[in-house]
């Protein structure tokens, strides 16, 4: 069973009223985190899961079985599809005060 399961199974049978900003708020662990928990968007660390724990009056063990896994993101691209990608090259080389003409220089 995922974490995932394993937290939505427990706010059901602690508490069927209990949603994630009641829990966010008993554990002190973020709204969004625990959204991203209940998502399967995040995995959490020991001490979340530890506050978690507290917070819906189980035993840490209860944990102990999970296995914690996320849906990862995919990275956003803003080219298209099989588009290399573009380095960042900053200003242009004429644009650097000792590359353009100075004022003093008079030529015709």
């Amino acid at each position: 069973m995922t974490f995932q399961d394993k937290l939505k199974q427990l706010m059901a049978a602690t508490d069927p009223q209990l949603i994630e900003a009641a829990l966010a708020q008993r554990s002190g662990v973020s709204y969004s985190t625990i959204h991203g928990y209940v998502n399967g968007r995040r995995a959490p660390s020991f001490e979340n899961v530890v506050k978690l724990a507290r917070a819906l009056g189980v035993e840490l063990t209860v944990f102990a079985d999970c296995e914690f896994r996320y849906q990862s993101q995919p990275a956003k691209s803003t080219g298209p599809p099989n588009a290399p990608a573009r380095r960042r090259t900053g200003r242009k080389m004429s644009a650097h005060p000792r590359l353009r003409p100075r004022k003093s220089d008079n030529r015709p």
